[in-house]
């Protein structure tokens, strides 16, 4: 059997497990095949987090291309886009749900449900694994709405925002299958009280 030589071994991400480049990035003695990948992770260790690294091996999805937020997110800043993806809001806080489709594990539960370690502007998250998706209430007074969507972003989930069905969320739909129950009811009722 032929012995495996050094040049063969080839590193893998500590956040993501994809294959580093010769050129990889190294933090606190960790390979990472991008600065995504390293930036997940430094937000993570400064707030001592990396208990996310323990529930699963390479828990994180890589960031190669989800390097760039800066200009990506400024439709957030519209007060008019931002009143019709939020759920509930009132003076002091606001809720908004994401749906998340990068949610695959126990780890992103847990990172998710955490985000108030990250930021303290944030008050609770909640996951619905199932349905992959997340619902966040913050305080809009400390943390914007953009700001929020580019945390996620930083740490790999990022939310599917679809500006085409805000106007749909904005219209009250009628439940047509209630009300065809509520009908039947009402008519088994009277009927009832005839005989």
């Amino acid at each position: 059997m032929k012995p495996v030589s050094s040049s063969e071994i080839q590193a893998k991400c500590y956040h993501c497990g994809e294959t580093c480049e010769q050129e990889s990035l190294v933090f606190d003695d960790r390979r990472f095949c991008c600065q995504g990948c390293k930036l997940v992770y430094e937000v993570l260790s400064q707030n001592d987090l990396c208990e996310y690294y323990q529930m699963e091996s390479t828990p994180g999805k890589s960031q190669k291309a989800n390097s760039s937020f800066k200009n990506r997110f400024d439709y957030l800043d519209d007060s008019e886009v931002i009143q019709k993806l939020l759920d509930f809001k009132d003076e002091k806080e606001s809720h908004i749900t994401f749906y998340i489709p990068l949610i695959h594990c126990a780890s992103c539960i847990w990172l998710l449900e955490n985000l108030f370690q990250i930021n303290k502007s944030i008050f609770g998250s909640r996951v619905d694994f199932v349905k992959k998706k997340v619902q966040i209430k913050f305080s809009h007074e400390q943390i914007s709405l953009k700001e929020v969507v580019t945390l996620l972003s930083t740490l790999g989930y990022e939310p599917k925002i679809n500006l085409s069905d805000l106007d749909h969320k904005t219209k009250n739909s009628i439940d047509r299958k209630t009300l065809t129950k509520l009908g039947v009811a009402g008519f088994c009722f009277g009927n009832m009280m005839l005989f």
